[in-house]
């Protein structure tokens, strides 16, 4: 399991833009907010993988991860210091950040999971595309009858992720 950029961007950007409050980096997360960067490019690299799912991260890391569970009938484990962030992105309340970069959606980057063998060839397409990629955990195939799940791996901890980004027509 991997994802593309660094996430929680656009949420800080939005909180820049309604809290009247000075940041660092603010043009930065300002313009990740009103002006997200697809990554075209990568996914169109991609293409001539065969076993690939991606999945744009528009309504939050634990919606996306819970599609692509659902959609695959898979477990997936997401390890949270793994998950990507920015370098002044540890300004902001850690409450927030913790909320943000599962949560907040906005940033249009992306969530994918390949074969292990296939790894390398992502890894190649990020590099000829510019684009930051980050393993963030693994996907489990279930047992049989066993229901799709996305668990988040903490320092010591293991939590289900809930469903508790946006999601459309609620």
């Amino acid at each position: 399991m991997f994802v593309t950029g660094t996430l929680g961007d656009s949420q800080a950007g939005y909180h820049i833009l309604t809290s009247g409050k000075k940041y660092k980096d603010e043009a930065y997360f300002v313009k990740r907010h009103q002006m997200p960067t697809p990554r075209i490019e990568f996914a169109k690299g991609l293409q001539h993988i065969n076993r690939l799912s991606l999945n744009d991260i528009s309504d939050g890391l634990a919606n996306e991860a819970r599609e692509i569970a659902e959609a695959s009938q898979v477990t997936i484990n997401l390890l949270e210091d793994a998950i990507p962030i920015s370098p002044s992105f540890s300004q902001f309340p850690s409450t927030l950040q913790h909320q943000w970069k599962l949560l907040g959606g906005e940033d249009f980057e992306l969530l994918g999971t390949v074969s292990k063998d296939d790894w390398p060839l992502v890894k190649e397409t990020a590099l000829k595309t510019n684009t930051l990629i980050s393993r963030i955990g693994n996907v489990v195939i279930n047992e049989t009858n066993k229901q799709s799940e996305v668990y988040l791996l903490g320092n010591t901890e293991k939590s289900i992720l809930k469903n508790e980004g946006y999601i459309h027509l609620k």
